[in-house]
């Protein structure tokens, strides 16, 4: 994603975010606004420009047991239980 973006930009694939942003996104995956910018190298910027194809990629490559558990964390124990 990071190397199409830079090649349809004409800039080189770390003008887009650097191999440790990278790296810290895959082991954080991101999946809101909040999260995103908590990635070292992510600011507002980034965020509007990149954050929503970013984070959808992510969510893409997420298996369902980890979303779901990211997803009832956040929700009232009973509910996903329901």
């Amino acid at each position: 994603l990071r190397k199409t973006i830079a090649d349809q930009a004409n800039v080189p694939p770390f003008y887009i975010f650097s191999d440790a942003t990278l790296m810290e996104m895959a082991a954080k995956k991101p999946n809101d606004d909040p999260s995103f910018l908590s990635i070292h190298g992510v600011g507002n910027h980034k965020l509007s420009t990149y954050g929503k194809v970013f984070m959808a990629e992510i969510t893409q490559h997420i298996p369902l047991r980890v979303l779901y558990v990211q997803t009832c964390s956040r929700l009232p124990l009973l509910s996903c239980y329901e």
